[in-house]
């Protein structure tokens, strides 16, 4: 079942931009994340139309995902305002 807002965001460990690994639980009661997504396992790949969405979990202090912003669309052109919107989460 695909995530939703609301949901508590399963942790995980990625490479950041640098190389580093990046951990979300590091970050819960300290600081909101973004995560930028194109993955079945996050349900954003649409395997009967054969597209990935782009898709970016706005995840809060406290782990819960408060917003799922997707489109077929490169969504990097409005980093700016998700970036207000996990500041405000």
């Amino acid at each position: 079942m695909p995530l939703q807002p609301g949901d508590m965001a399963p942790d995980f460990t990625l490479p950041s931009t640098v190389g580093d690994k990046v951990t979300l639980s590091d970050y819960r009661g300290k600081k909101s994340v973004v995560l930028l997504a194109v993955a079945e396992k996050y349900g954003v790949y649409l395997a009967d139309k054969g597209i990935s969405a782009r898709t970016a979990f706005v995840i809060g202090k406290d782990g819960l995902i408060k917003e799922i912003i997707g489109a077929d669309i490169p969504i990097a052109r409005d980093i700016a305002g998700i970036l207000a919107k996990a500041r405000a989460a």
